[in-house]
């Protein structure tokens, strides 16, 4: 799984939440055509906004930063990161890789 954190620099001072809200449910519009996409997590931060997109693989998220510039006229800061170890406790499990491993709580310790 490929995690892509998106900052954009808007120079804007704090939004207020229901605004902020508008504006992220106004772009789920366009981020839906991201097929690519497994899904996103929109956060609020003090400048500008963003939040963490994320894809099955590393090359899915390949031209991202393109079609955010050209979608949004600018360029966000990326961050794209992979991701090999996930702890799942609404599952009670830990995927490494997408394979489930027997979870260290699990394993008697003398």
């Amino acid at each position: 799984m490929t995690f892509a954190v998106v900052q954009s620099s808007w120079e804007n001072p704090e939004r207020e939440f229901a605004l902020t809200l508008g504006q992220e449910l106004r772009l789920t519009k366009i981020h839906r055509d991201l097929r690519k996409m497994s899904h996103k997590h929109y956060i609020n931060v003090k400048l500008g906004g963003g939040g963490t997109n994320v894809y099955d693989t590393w090359k899915t998220s390949d031209g991202l930063a393109d079609w955010m510039e050209e979608c949004f006229g600018a360029q966000p800061r990326l961050t794209i990161d992979e991701n090999h170890l996930t702890l799942s406790n609404d599952a009670d499990e830990v995927p490494i890789k997408g394979v489930i491993v027997k979870p260290p709580w699990h394993t008697c310790v003398a």
